[in-house]
């Protein structure tokens, strides 16, 4: 190989991921840790390595970002701290948020160390009976969330030594009964899609025939639809990877309705002149 060829492939090659013998297949990738010292670790392939060596750099920047970061006192400091430290995806920062200011209202400047468990069991008590935006009292599940939230919360707050218990384990948790869950017959989602809009009654039964989540459903972009092959593939699926389902009969007919119906990149696009351009969201089935 050539002087030229070597120095092509060593640019290729990103930072802190090198090969000890050329053309031996067995990648190494080289970082600095939270304290500045050299790491040097046997990887294997350089696919893996150059994976190896992303994720490591990411734990480095939470590392020294925990590091630096002022001791939090109050709870909302901690709070602070957990979502400037945390990898979450955006649906998960932004319910994390929804969570953070339901706390804060609950606790406005209270020292971390000063929250019993008695103060979060009247919190429940008293959450129970507080309407949400939609008007009703929350869910069981939703003071689940608001309370495993708070959870992790102390549990950083405890490992980080800025409390010594976590109350939350003191508090019951609902139990959630999803025993009752069924299926609609055939007959039944006849009648309930009699009763609808057409343009909503195509949403249900799309989802009714692919079994995709709401947020599944209207991420949905063009390009991953084949209508051809009868099959679509998931955005971003619960398990994190690409999944293809394969189209019903049923299913196919109604997508292909709804692309010949537009032109838009998004399968289904807001129908409102101020989200042009946009998908669209939960809120759209909210009233």
């Amino acid at each position: 190989m050539s002087k030229r060829g070597a120095m092509s492939d060593i640019e290729k090659s990103p930072r802190g991921v090198y090969e000890k013998n050329p053309g031996s297949g067995t990648w190494y990738i080289r970082f600095a840790d939270e304290f500045g010292k050299t790491i040097r670790r046997k990887i294997g392939p350089k696919e893996a390595a150059i994976e190896a060596v992303k994720r490591m750099r990411e734990r480095v920047a939470i590392l020294k970002l925990e590091k630096d970061f002022p001791s939090p006192k109050t709870l909302d400091e901690v709070m602070a701290f957990v979502a400037e430290t945390s990898r979450l995806k955006p649906k998960t920062k932004k319910l994390h948020e929804t969570y953070r200011r339901t706390w804060n209202r609950a606790f406005p400047k209270i020292l971390i160390k000063d929250i019993m468990p008695v103060m979060l069991k009247q919190w429940v008590t008293t959450r129970q009976k507080e309407p949400t935006y939609r008007g009703t009292p929350p869910t069981v599940s939703t003071i689940n969330r608001e309370l495993a939230y708070l959870k992790m919360v102390f549990n950083k707050a405890k490992r980080h030594g800025w409390c010594d218990t976590n109350p939350v384990t003191r508090v019951d948790f609902f139990r959630e009964n999803n025993t009752d869950d069924r299926y609609l017959t055939e007959e039944e989602m006849k009648e309930v899609l009699a009763k609808m809009e057409p343009d909503d009654a195509v949403l249900v039964e799309i989802a009714a025939q692919t079994g995709m989540r709401q947020s599944e459903q209207f991420e949905l972009r063009r390009e991953d639809v084949d209508l051809k092959m009868g099959l679509i593939r998931l955005p971003d699926p619960k398990a994190g990877k690409k999944q293809w389902v394969e189209l019903t009969d049923r299913a196919l007919e109604l997508l292909t309705a709804v692309l010949d119906g537009h032109d838009s990149e998004w399968v289904f696009p807001s129908p409102a002149p101020r989200h042009r351009g946009r998908h669209l969201n939960g809120r759209y089935f909210s009233e």
